[in-house]
């Protein structure tokens, strides 16, 4: 669907959304994990994200956030 619409498609460096590891109540694992994510995306030049995964839909925006926080 993607490439039938001309979507560029491209799989940066990643680890662990960190989500699991805040769930287990490991915040220091979990912002570890983020600020990995967010040093890696934020180099990019992107217009979206998009992931099939319903906790990285929900759950990266608002671990990610304590990041900048």
């Amino acid at each position: 669907m993607l490439k039938e619409n001309k979507v560029e498609v491209f799989i940066p460096e990643q680890v662990c959304c960190g989500v699991p590891a805040e769930a287990s109540g490991d915040e220091e694992t979990m912002l570890h994990l983020a600020a990995e994510n967010v040093k890696n995306f934020t180099k990019l030049q992107v217009d979206s994200i998009i992931t099939g995964l319903s906790k990285l839909r929900g759950g990266a925006p608002r671990v990610w956030g304590k990041i900048r926080d």
